[in-house]
Formats: C-alpha cells, structure tokens, sequence
C-alpha cells in the first residue's frame, strides 16, 4: 500500500508565486484538495464592484431557492448596471473598502417586502450590517442567529433563522449545530454551518 504523499506547496493560477497549502481554500473537486487560486487573489477579485455583484447574486438565487420565491427577475449583469447607478453604492462601497472590507459595512441588497422575492421595484441597497438587523428584527422579536446550510465544498444549501430550526430541519441536536458554527466541531449530520 503507498502513502499518498499531499504537497506542503502550490503555485496560484493568478498571481504565480508559490504559497502554504493552508493559503488556499479548500476545494476537493481539485486532486490537491485546494482552490487554484489563493485566498488572497481570490478575496481581491471577490471585493472589485463585478465579484462584490456576483457574490450577491449567487446568494439571491440560494436564499431565493430556500425560501421558496421565484429566482430574480433580472440577471447577474442587469444587477451591476442597477447597483452602479445607484446613488448610495459609491458612498456604501467606499465605506466598506475604507474599513478594510469589514463585513457589517459591506454593500448588501434588502428586499424592502420580505414577503416577496427580489424585483427591481423591491430591493435597496443598504449595509450587511442593517440587512442583518432587519433580519432578526423580523423573526417575532426574537432573537437568534441566522445559520447557514452548506455542503463541505461550501455551496450553500439553505439559510435558517435559527440553529433550533437548523436542528429540526435536519433531525440534529441544535447545540450541535451551534458547535459547529463556532468551529468546535467540523459537522453536524454531514453539513458544514456557519453563524450570519
């Protein structure tokens, strides 16, 4: 029997210099188990205005999914266009490079109605950090923490309001699922979790 002997190096596929193993995200569709680019090259494209975009629209299409509301209306690319023109998004945007891209200031899009999906004439611009509060404010004054669903590879699977309702979701104890968020522990009946 050999030993599968795991590289303690790789080179990014972007910037080309030969970094830790531990600099990459994990990926287990790649044979090295790791993202091809590193971490660092992959969080600066995803804070340019098009990967800030993408980031927030692949979630609209997860939370749409999860809560049961038709997909958004319009593209990933019409989303851009309305988020660039929007007055508030240089000052939002600016704020959250300024801090040094600390989450609770970064551009978020609330849906203004949370009975419906996300439409132009029902969405606005706000912080991750005001999207959040509304968020809890709504789950009967309540409250709790929202957690995050997701496979091992990372895509998410669902948003819960709660690790309780995590917990019935998936037949599991929620302070198992709270452990995991917490990174006490790296599943809980086969999902990764994470606090938002």
């Amino acid at each position: 029997m050999t030993k599968r002997i795991i590289p303690n190096n790789k080179q990014c596929t972007v910037c080309e210099k030969i970094k830790p193993m531990l600099d990459f995200h994990i990926n287990t569709a790649d044979h090295s188990g790791r993202a091809s680019a590193c971490a660092e090259c992959t969080n600066s494209k995803r804070r340019t205005v098009s990967g800030l975009v993408k980031t927030i629209y692949s979630s609209q299409k997860s939370l749409s999914k999860s809560r049961g509301h038709n997909p958004p209306e319009y593209s990933e690319s019409e989303l851009l266009d309305w988020i660039v023109t929007e007055d508030s998004f240089r000052t939002l945007y600016l704020a959250w490079v300024g801090s040094g891209y600390k989450t609770r200031l970064k551009p978020s899009i609330d849906r203004i109605k949370d009975d419906y999906g996300y439409v132009f004439g029902n969405i606005q611009l706000v912080t991750w950090e005001d999207n959040d509060r509304k968020g809890h404010k709504s789950n009967c004054g309540r409250k709790t923490k929202r957690v995050m669903q997701l496979y091992k590879n990372g895509d998410i699977i669902k948003i819960h309001s709660s690790a309780d309702d995590a917990g019935i979701a998936v037949n599991a104890v929620a302070t198992s699922i709270r452990r995991a968020c917490k990174g006490l522990q790296y599943t809980c009946r086969g999902y990764s979790w994470k606090y938002i």
